[in-house]
């Protein structure tokens, strides 16, 4: 269990409360609560209180299970209405620390510890669809876990539970166009340095040291650089260096943003402690790229232990945010459900010709128009990797649909347009992301993710397409805007870090994980793989040919947390599901069946 974690049982037939904390009780209403809140300043002075839980209550009362669309930040949030007989839980709208839930006639578990809400009462089965959707699409991004009756919120979401039964709550402030911002070049790049300096300096603790992952890219040098200017002297820099894999290695970018803003710096070293070179110990609560990164796992947990900061800030979300990372462009697809014609032409043809290589507008008005139009009136997913997965046995692929299964459209279907739809969906990666990969990955320490703020989001959606990225050049107004906050060859840099030496290395040097996925691997015997298929992939992989390498890995995600699943339900013993937590317990009348 992660710093702030809650956990909390409800059964009303029992009149029986447990959770690991204890609530705090503000105005007849019982709160449980994590993260922190970015707008402090607005919602003190429109709530005219300063603690953050008079905070909470007085939301809740004022603004009901809808309080995500007034506060931004990252949190969860339930609470328990003895005197209305529910239970509300919310997130921020991102998802950025999510709840996850089980809900029975009379009785729920809610909290943000997946794995702890897995030891009440009977085993559960294990979700299917998830584990198609992960095998298949590389992730899964709906509401499903790999327990079949657990789930979680999604992006704007929030739930309301009675003892008769649970409704979800829409709250989602992002899906209709915002109004352009009217702005000229200069107004535009001064409201982006207030809305990422607002956004990092709401991350940090106050008046305490913090770190800031930096990779040597725009984004994270971007979060570097506001926060050495925001808190100097409190900030110092964390860096994965590789010794050896030299296309992996971003030590030079890294030196030059701390030639810019001085810094101490603390390193792992991504090839002393390889991927694919130790097996993860213990349980994770999903599926996790971190799976394959054991060791650097664990020498990154005891980085972080040596040191005494509040928090950790990443970069995470910049690409999705700020336009980078090749971006599409879509808007040319609502130009042609509107019936801009001209206007769509004119952009592909734009497009077309500054695209490497230079493709015609044929090619152009193929792929950034008809294409994504034809998936968004079908309700499709508008942004894939359609790559087959080779290794998966033909009669499992025909049972899970697999064919089409990539299609399927996860979230934002109700959004205005194709350009806006397709960009949240992106964020919403990154955000799932930032919500299990992160908070795996500490125990002690929170990351904080200030790139994935949402009016920061809400602005960059209501600039000109032009100002967003044109077909040479991405990031338009971060390269523009923070010439004084991150190093010039930075802001410069067309390419981008990551590469797969790291993993190739791992795999070359190292039998454990080879040795692992193919000796009686589950997923064979559970029928998902072709045998013959998977095997020739692992020895392919061992000498770096990946093929289709993120299916690859979410396969071997997929074995370590079959095979961990199964050696905790052999160990498990049967616990009584109202006699689990014993941080707090009180019996609690909260209305009839």
């Amino acid at each position: 269990m992660s710093v702030n974690d809650f956990t909390v049982q409800l059964d009303v037939r029992q009149q029986s409360l447990s959770s690991n904390i204890p609530p705090e009780s503000v105005d007849g209403l019982l709160i449980w609560w994590s993260g922190y809140f970015a707008n402090m300043g607005d919602l003190v002075a429109r709530l005219n209180c300063s603690r953050s839980i008079d905070m909470i209550a007085t939301a809740y009362r004022r603004w009901g299970r809808r309080l995500s669309e007034q506060i931004e930040g990252e949190f969860a949030i339930a609470i328990i209405d003895p005197k209305a007989a529910t239970v509300s839980l919310m997130q921020d709208e991102l998802a950025l620390r999510p709840v996850f839930y089980r809900c029975m006639i009379g009785s729920i578990e809610f909290g943000t510890d997946l794995v702890e809400l897995t030891e009440f009462g009977e085993l559960d089965e294990i979700d299917e669809e998830y584990v198609a959707d992960k095998l298949v699409t590389g992730d899964h991004f709906g509401a499903k876990t790999p327990y079949a009756s657990i789930r979680r919120l999604t992006t704007g979401q929030a739930l309301e539970w009675t003892p008769s039964g649970e409704k979800l709550i829409e709250c989602s402030t992002l899906l209709q166009d915002d109004e352009i911002f009217p702005g000229s070049f200069g107004e535009v790049d001064e409201r982006f340095r207030e809305l990422v300096s607002s956004a990092v300096q709401s991350a940090l603790v106050p008046s305490a040291p913090a770190l800031c992952e930096l990779s040597g890219g725009l984004d994270s040098s971007t979060v570097f650089g506001f926060s050495n200017a925001i808190a100097p002297g409190r900030i110092s820099a964390l860096s994965t260096i590789y010794s050896r894999s030299k296309s992996a290695d971003e030590s030079y970018w890294i030196s030059r943003m701390l030639a810019h803003c001085e810094a101490p710096l603390l390193t792992v070293d991504g090839d002393e402690f390889g991927h694919c070179t130790e097996l993860p110990a213990g349980r994770h609560a999903e599926p996790s790229l971190l799976m394959l990164k054991a060791a650097w796992k664990r020498a990154y947990r005891s980085v972080l232990k040596t040191c005494e900061a509040a928090t950790v800030l990443t970069g995470e979300g910049g690409d999705a945010v700020l336009y980078g990372d090749c971006p599409q462009p879509l808007y040319l697809a609502d130009l042609l459900l509107k019936g801009r014609l001209w206007s769509m032409w004119a952009g592909a043809a734009n497009w077309g010709s500054g695209e490497r290589g230079t493709r015609s507008p044929l090619y152009a008005t193929a792929r950034y128009a008809i294409r994504p139009a034809v998936r968004y009136l079908r309700g499709q997913r508008l942004l894939t990797l359609s790559e087959r997965v080779p290794w998966l046995d033909p009669g499992y692929a025909r049972k899970i649909d697999a064919e089409h299964r990539f299609l399927k459209l996860d979230d934002f279907s109700g959004a205005d347009n194709i350009a806006r739809a397709s960009r949240l969906q992106l964020v919403m990666v990154s955000a799932r992301n930032a919500g299990t990969y992160y908070r795996m990955l500490s125990e002690d320490v929170p990351f904080r993710h200030p790139l994935l703020n949402r009016s920061l989001l809400r602005f960059m959606l209501s600039l000109p397409h032009d100002q967003r990225f044109t077909p040479t050049r991405d990031r338009i107004v971060q390269r523009r805007a923070l010439e004084k906050i991150v190093a010039p060859s930075i802001l410069q840099r067309d390419s981008k870090g990551g590469s797969s030496e790291p993993w190739i290395r791992g795999l070359e040097d190292c039998d454990t994980w080879p040795d692992f996925v193919t000796t009686d691997p589950m997923l064979v015997s559970r029928g998902y793989f072709d045998r013959q298929a998977w095997f020739a992939a692992v020895e392919f992989a061992t000498v770096g040919r990946f093929g289709a390498k993120k299916y690859f890995d979410a396969a071997c995600e997929m074995e370590a947390w079959l095979q961990a699943d199964r050696a905790w339900r052999s160990d498990r013993q049967p616990q009584p599901r109202w006699n689990k937590l014993v941080g707090y317990r009180s019996k609690l009348e909260i209305g009839a069946v």
